[in-house]
Formats: C-alpha cells, sequence, structure tokens
C-alpha cells in the first residue's frame, strides 16, 4: 500500500454552550392583570422570541427562579417570559453557559513526517490514541522481504537462490543487494553476485547469513539460514536377479556396486537374509565418485546358506519366499534405499531308506545270514548305500538313484552280546540317513556229534594251481573234505574231495591223502572239514594237516 507522511498534534477538546433565560423576581403583578405569551424560544445569537396567544396570566408564586404563571383556567403551569409583548430585563433575559464537553481541536504540533501506510491515521482529524494527525504528502515506502524457507544443501554441493524472488519494492525502484555476514563459514560458504546467491556446503551442520536490500533510500534486511546435510549412499544390484531358486550346493552370489558422493566418507555395504543378523560386505573410504564393487559368495546345503564355515540362515522352507536385503551406510548417518530380492530354495531331500528284518537260520560262526532293503532319493541325485558292524569300516553295497541292496554275513563277524548292523546312504550332497539293526549273540555249549572247520591257506607265491592235502585224524572220526580255489573278488565256491589215500599212522590215528588242481592258480584257497562223532562220550579229533602247493 502506498504511505504518507503524517504529522501529530496534540487535541484540544472545546466546551458546549447554550443560551437560557435568567430569571427576576416580579412582585408587582396582580391576578389577571398581565397579558402575556404562553411560549418561547432563544436562537443560537440569544435572541428571545415569542409564540401562542397573547392571554390574560395570573401570577403564582414558585421557588423557581422567576414567577410561574398559570393562564386563566388552565390546568397546566407555563413560564410566561413576556409581558405585552415587550422584553422586560427584570424579569426573563438571556444568558450563554457550558451544558457539558465540546468537540476536539488540533492542538499544538508533537512530531511531523511519520511515515505509515495510508488509513493509518485520519487525514485530519483526532485517532483513537488521542493524538489529533494531518496527512501530508506521499512517502517513500522501503523495500519489503517475503518470507525464506531454510535452504538445504548437500556436503560439497551447492545451491543457488535468486534473491529477487523473495523482495519487493512498493515504489516499484530498483533494488540493489548485499550482505553484512560472514560469506565463508565452517559449514559453508556463501557467494553473492547481483541478486544471485550460491551456497556451497562444508561441513555437515547449519549456517546462516544476513540479506540486505536496498531501493536506495530505505533497507529491508533478512537472514537465510541453510542446513547442510549428508548424501546418502548408493546401491546397485547386479546378482542375484529376482526370484530365483537355490538347489543344494548352489551358489548365491551377491554383486552390485556402492558410491558416495560426500568425499571422505567410510562406507559400508551391508546384507540381510529374512530377518538375520544384518553382515557386513565391504567397507571402503568414498572419494565422492567412484564406484566400488562388491560381492559375497554364499553356500545353500542342508537347507542353510553358508559363508564359508559359517552359518548365515538356517531351516530356510520350500515354497516359501525368502528375501535378501542389500543396503550401504556411512560414518555420517546417511543410509542407502534397502534393496530387497525375493528367492526361493529347494532343499536336498533325505533319501528314502528301508532295511528288512534279517531271517538267523544258523548256530555257529560258519552260518550265514542275509541282510537286504531298497533305497531312493526323492531329489534324483546319486546314492551310496553300506553298511558297517559295529564300529568296523564301512562296505558299499549298492549305489544309484534308487534301487535294492543285500549283503551277507556270517555270526563269526558278531560279537557276543549287541550288535549294531549300521545301514547307510548318502547322496551325491552329503545328505545321509541311516538304519541299525540290532542283533544280540549269545553263546550256547552244547556238545555237538557234528561240526565244522575252515582253514585259509595262503600260497606263498601268492597263487596256487593244485593242493595236495594230508590229514591225520582218529579212526572213528567221519570226515567230509571240500575245497574252494578262486580269487579273493570272487565268491567261494566249494568242490567235495575224494580221499585217495588211507593210510594207518598207528593203532588209533589214520592218515587220509587228497588232492585238487585248478583250471587257472588262484589266491583264495580255503579248506572246509565236515566232522561226525557218534556220540558225545567219544572225543574224537584231528591231529594233524598238510599239505603241498603248486
Amino acid at each position: 500500500m502506498v504511505q504518507y507522511y503524517y504529522d501529530r498534534y496534540q487535541a484540544v477538546q472545546g466546551s458546549k454552550t447554550a443560551w437560557r433565560i435568567v430569571w427576576g423576581a416580579d412582585t408587582s403583578l396582580g391576578t389577571g392583570q398581565q397579558n402575556g405569551y404562553p411560549s418561547y424560544s432563544i436562537s443560537d445569537s440569544g435572541n428571545i422570541s415569542v409564540s401562542g396567544a397573547l392571554a390574560t396570566l395570573n401570577t403564582e408564586f414558585g421557588t423557581g427562579s422567576g414567577p410561574l404563571y398559570r393562564q386563566n383556567n388552565a390546568s397546566d403551569i407555563v413560564r410566561y417570559v413576556i409581558r405585552e409583548g415587550v422584553i422586560i430585563s427584570n424579569y426573563g433575559r438571556p444568558e450563554l453557559y457550558t451544558t457539558g464537553s465540546g468537540t476536539y481541536s488540533r492542538g499544538s504540533l508533537v512530531q511531523s513526517n511519520i511515515v505509515a501506510e495510508n488509513g493509518t491515521y485520519p487525514v485530519n482529524g483526532r485517532h483513537t490514541d488521542g493524538y489529533w494527525y494531518v496527512r501530508g504528502a506521499v512517502a517513500n515506502e522501503a523495500p519489503v522481504w517475503s518470507a525464506i524457507p531454510i535452504q538445504q544443501v548437500k556436503k560439497n554441493g551447492s545451491i543457488t537462490i535468486n534473491l529477487a524472488n523473495f523482495a519487493s519494492d512498493p515504489d516499484g525502484n530498483a533494488l540493489i543487494f548485499s550482505t553484512n555476514g560472514v560469506l565463508d563459514q565452517s559449514n559453508a560458504k556463501f557467494a553473492l553476485s547481483g541478486n544471485t546467491l550460491i551456497i556451497t556446503g562444508k561441513q555437515i551442520g547449519s549456517a546462516s547469513i544476513s540479506i540486505i536490500v536496498s531501493d536506495g533510500t530505505a533497507n529491508a534486511s533478512t537472514t537465510i539460514t541453510v542446513n547442510v546435510v549428508n548424501s546418502e549412499p548408493i546401491v546397485t544390484i547386479t546378482s542375484p536377479s529376482n526370484n530365483g531358486t537355490l538347489y543344494e550346493n548352489d551358489v548365491f552370489n551377491i554383486a552390485g556396486t556402492a558410491s558416495d558422493t560426500d568425499n571422505g566418507n567410510t562406507v559400508t555395504v551391508r546384507y540381510q537374509i529374512n530377518a538375520t543378523t544384518a553382515r557386513a560386505i565391504k567397507a571402503f573410504l568414498s572419494d565422492g565418485s567412484t564406484l566400488e564393487s562388491f560381492s559375497k559368495s554364499l553356500t545353500f546345503k542342508g537347507g542353510s546358506l553358508y559363508d564359508g564355515t559359517t552359518l548365515i540362515a538356517e531351516n530356510l522352507a520350500d515354497g516359501v519366499a525368502h528375501t535378501l536385503k542389500v543396503w550401504a551406510t556411512d560414518d555420517q548417518g546417511g543410509s542407502s534405499t534397502i534393496k530387497e530380492i525375493p528367492f526361493y530354495v529347494v532343499p536336498n531331500r533325505a533319501q528314502l531308506l528301508a532295511v528288512n528284518s534279517p531271517v538267523i537260520n544258523g548256530v555257529i560262526d560258519s552260518d550265514k545270514f542275509t541282510v537286504n532293503g531298497t533305497f531312493e532319493d526323492s531329489d534324483g541325485n546319486t546314492t551310496t548305500v553300506s553298511y558297517r558292524i559295529n564300529g568296523s569300516t564301512s562296505v558299499q553295497i549298492a549305489e544309484g538313484v534308487s534301487g535294492q541292496f543285500e549283503f551277507e554275513m556270517s555270526f563269526g563277524q558278531l560279537i557276543i552280546g549287541e550288535n549294531q548292523i549300521v545301514v547307510e546312504a548318502v547322496d551325491s550332497y552329503g545328505a545321509k540317513v541311516s538304519k541299525t539293526v540290532k542283533l544280540n549273540k549269545s553263546t550256547v555249549e552244547t556238545p555237538l556229534l557234528k561240526s565244522t572247520a575252515r582253514y585259509k591257506i595262503n600260497p606263498p607265491t601268492g597263487t596256487a594251481k593244485a593242493v595236495l592235502l594230508w590229514i591225520q585224524r582218529d579212526t572213528d572220526l567221519d570226515i567230509e573234505v571240500s575245497l574252494s580255489m578262486t580269487m579273493v573278488s570272487e565268491a567261494e565256491s566249494f568242490v567235495p574231495l575224494t580221499a585217495l589215500n588211507t593210510a594207518p599212522v598207528d593203532q588209533e590215528i589214520v592218515e587220509d591223502e587228497f588232492f585238487h588242481e585248478a583250471d587257472v592258480a588262484k589266491d583264495n584257497i580255503i579248506v572246509q572239514i565236515d566232522m561226525t562223532r557218534e556220540s558225545t562220550e567219544v572225543n574224537d579229533r584231528i591231529h594233524l594237516i598238510s599239505g603241498v602247493l603248486d
């Protein structure tokens, strides 16, 4: 709005006056002797004029300032001031008197050239503040600032402000901008050129500067506040892709780049699987521009993710979306946007292994029994099946994705007491399942009429093709001899032998001679002798076994 100069004066209040008639005493009037007018008026100048009809008056004395006259036969008392139409000063004369406070008028000058917007004070009159004002000529108005919001600038970054957007002059005068603040502060640097203010962030924190605008006559100032803030790190993910699936022993590659535009910040890249502990992938010192590559390789096995041997996330369920989160933080409290990558897993399932209960039909150590069963890998992985007796070394018995297995054992391989036969299936990824068959072996010392003895012959040269055998026995002991000549890798194959000759050694002992020749030389030669006696009272036995190998 337009501004004017105003002069301020004291306001003087006058008195309010009016004319009245001053009455004098009159005791000479006789009843019915006077004539007068029943009403009158007084002008602003004090002139008295009468009205009404001239009448004969009766005098009644009262307590007022003059006589009271009653019109003949009238009920109302009227003060009469005129007798015979002539003003008689002794009975009534005009007089000016004060009736109250009057109007205000301008008094002495108090202050000149007060600048205010039009309408602030009266043009020429008394204001509510009690002073009298007189408006003069139009005055020059100072420039006006609008509010400048708090500015935000990145550390090592800059912003530009056009000051003309925030200042104006009511009179339309050209504006000049200047500053009386410190241009190079610890948190920010200010550069003023014309109406352009350039702010550069130096250190995280707050800074302010005072800006003055002038129209050549009047000035106005304002303060600009700037907050220097930290830039957030930036993370880009190149691996893995969304909704990938991990199978047993798959490698889960986490890779990407990170950067921070704030030179000198320490940046740490972190990752997290579902709600597990967040872990660091890489830390680096930012130079403000370089993209830093990062990578981490995890291995999925047994339903869990591992970093080498360190467990990262366990019991990851099949058919459920899991989440990888990757982000970066700096040492100034900045954090990048968290990248979330969903993924799925198919954990390696345990093999199906069934072991049938063995059927035991035997009483001596040479007797044998069979253990058999089936196996299957649900994931189609190659599986190896093996067994071990008690704490002995495992023996492989089958291999494949699925199938049957069977192995033979003798009672001689068992110990007296509880025995544990453990059948174990292991797939190509190390998943393992086992079944245990428990057998109890006890000694039953019952005299036998028949028994079997087995002897293994180790050829001095490693192999032998023919065996010549002599057995010395009690005369009453019946024996049956059989011979197996195979390679170690082959199954035993016994051939019954017939004595070529029997000769007495003495009266109670005879010697039998046996011979057998194989087609080719063998390294696994076993002699089996089945012995029979007539009764448990007889203690017949073999005294000597000897022979020759070829």
